[in-house]
């Protein structure tokens, strides 16, 4: 008998498009297809980064067109 499988999605919130942005928060969800389980999982980060992170300021400006929820 097989062990059931998940599928798992990430999402990451950064202030820029480069691979060393600032991170804003980290999301996951895990799903089981066989059964319909979720797993979720959130964390917010500090926006006081290190200084060789990256922000953009294309992207804060389209954050602050974002709801709060966003």
């Amino acid at each position: 008998m097989s062990k059931p499988r998940a599928e798992v999605a990430i999402d990451l919130e950064t202030l820029s498009t480069s691979p060393a942005a600032v991170l804003l928060s980290i999301g996951a969800v895990a799903v089981c297809a066989a059964t319909g389980q979720t797993i979720k999982f959130y964390a917010a980060t500090s926006v006081a980064s290190p200084p060789d992170r990256k922000t953009d300021a294309s992207t804060r400006a389209w954050w602050s067109t974002q709801s709060a929820e966003a």
